[in-house]
């Protein structure tokens, strides 16, 4: 969206694309695409030029499935906008050889959904004792704070998931699929908290004595795994005018779409994927959330100090439920 000059109001364009290129300096590059199968006319190029007439953009590029008109293209060139057209790949480079042969992707969405957690318990004079642990087991650090079992399982699967993925053999799985899998920590299993190595705990109360904490060695978690497999028929196209092949599709990924596009030249290729919503996935929450602090988090190792690590916090950790 780019505000008109003149009214303020802002005005849906297909793609922007901002940069700075200077000292208090942005460019700003507009890309508007038409897909219907005739070639674009003066007319589609006219209302281009002036829509764009008062948008605060540097250079408009216009993307014409089907081509252009003589007209339309003489005309984008005069109002120095950048007329590109898409065609198909057919160049014997084989450098290109990837986009050729490559006719659909199959994403794969893993679901894992913890099911069973066994603790393997330090006991002086015993030895190490196996337990089954609920969900709501306090976990323990040294300096007596603790957290919930569930969201420091949910953090080791997703620690864990290239493990995972090797366990279950994703990469051979077809079809939709639900199974099972299994992830194991220790023996001697430790956290970094606070720049140093450290034991987690949990408490027991003997018969007729005081509580106790006792070290963790090690923990098995058993998930249930449910794999969605997609296909995303891929295109191969050229934009002969700045010399770019790639090849591009969009179809089901889970519950939600994805649009790929695979660009390959002779240094190499780029895949970008551009995730939407499908229609049963939640909407975002726009009533705004309160601020958490999530030093403790880092202290204990419990996610990691960024973005995606706060945003799992607020999801499985401790910020799910002081939200």
């Amino acid at each position: 969206m780019l505000p008109n000059r003149l009214t303020g109001k802002k005005r849906e364009v297909d793609v922007v694309i901002r940069a700075k290129t200077g000292p208090g300096y942005e460019t700003v590059i507009a890309i508007e695409a038409v897909g219907r199968g005739r070639a674009a006319t003066a007319d589609w190029v006219e209302s281009m030029v002036g829509k764009h007439k008062n948008l605060p953009t540097s250079q408009v590029v216009l993307v014409a499935e089907g081509g252009f008109s003589e007209q339309a293209r003489e005309l984008a060139l005069a109002e120095k906008m950048i007329p590109i057209e898409p065609k198909m790949l057919d160049d014997p480079d084989p450098a290109l050889k990837l986009l050729h042969s490559l006719r659909s992707l199959w994403p794969k969405v893993v679901n894992l959904t913890p099911i069973r957690a066994e603790l393997d318990v330090d006991v002086p004079g015993q030895g190490i004792e196996t337990v089954s642990a609920p969900p709501d087991l306090h976990i323990f650090a040294e300096d007596g704070s603790h957290i919930e079992l569930l969201p420091m399982v949910k953090a080791l699967l997703d620690a864990n998931i290239a493990n995972i993925t090797e366990q279950i053999d994703l990469r051979n799985i077809a079809e939709d699929l639900d199974t099972h899998a299994e992830i194991t920590v220790g023996p001697g299993w430790m956290i970094e908290q606070a720049g140093e190595q450290r034991s987690l705990y949990v408490a027991r109360r003997a018969e007729g004595q005081a509580l106790e904490l006792f070290r963790i060695d090690g923990m098995k978690i058993t998930a249930k795994a449910v794999i969605h497999v997609g296909e995303v028929q891929m295109q191969s196209r050229r934009l002969a005018e700045i010399d770019v092949n790639y090849a591009f599709g969009e179809g089901p990924v889970g519950d939600g779409k994805a649009l790929i596009v695979i660009t390959e030249g002779e240094s190499g290729g780029k895949l970008s994927v551009q995730f939407s919503q499908g229609p049963t996935a939640p909407a975002a929450n726009t009533t705004g959330r309160s601020n958490f602090n999530h030093a403790p988090c880092y202290e204990k190792g419990l996610h990691d100090k960024t973005k995606q690590g706060r945003a799992w916090c607020r999801k499985h950790g401790p910020a799910a439920t002081a939200s």
